[in-house]
């Protein structure tokens, strides 16, 4: 990409009771190479955010894509923190990216309004001038 895309993730996301197991989504914006060009991580939760109850929260991040982005890639993370069994949880993971439009799209867009301003006015004034002659 030559220019950033709005981006927009969302999930649920949770643990077990009062243990600290936890789940977390990382986004990686790639180039051409594969290379990571930087990363977003989001989705933990702790006990404390969910009162102390097994449960999920619903939790979203937006920004803009790196400039050269040409790959996104993502990793799920589960994590044991305790307990014999790993109980983070994650559900209705979801992802769009949205091309911000470029500065010369909105000049284009009011030149060609401002065109039919014009084509309007002529329209009008023709009929008007039809109308005034006998």
């Amino acid at each position: 990409m030559k220019s950033n895309a709005a981006f927009y993730a969302s999930g649920y996301f949770g643990g077990f009771g009062g243990q600290t197991d936890y789940s977390q989504l990382t986004i990686k914006f790639l180039d051409a190479t594969s290379s990571e060009i930087s990363s977003v991580t989001f989705g933990s939760t702790t006990p404390g955010e969910r009162g102390g109850a097994t449960g999920l929260l619903f939790k979203e991040i937006s920004g803009l894509t790196p400039v050269g982005t040409t790959q996104i890639g993502f990793l799920l993370q589960m994590q044991r923190e305790q307990g014999s069994a790993n109980d983070g949880y994650a559900d209705n993971l979801f992802f769009s990216v949205n091309p911000v439009p470029e500065a010369n799209t909105y000049s284009m867009l009011l030149a060609g309004l401002g065109l039919l301003g014009v084509i309007a006015r002529r329209k009008q004034q023709h009929v008007n001038n039809r109308m005034v002659r006998p």
